[in-house]
């Protein structure tokens, strides 16, 4: 019984710190965003819905013109 209770344990920890670990990058994380090229940036402007259509696997493109 103090095994399954050292396991359980264990794993309440792991998941504890895993959602803390997720949370907090989600809260205080930074995106990194590189530009298309290194000498180029992009506008939002020249970024059209129907220059980039949403992909049947639901991920957005973004790219230029």
């Amino acid at each position: 019984m103090k095994f399954e209770s050292f396991l359980l344990r264990g794993l309440f920890v792991v998941c504890l710190v895993l959602c803390a670990a997720t949370v907090g990058s989600m809260l205080f994380g930074t995106s990194i965003a590189a530009p298309a090229s290194p000498n180029q940036v992009v506008e939002a402007t020249t970024i059209t819905p129907l220059a980039c259509p949403l992909l049947p696997d639901g991920v957005l493109c973004i790219r230029a013109n």
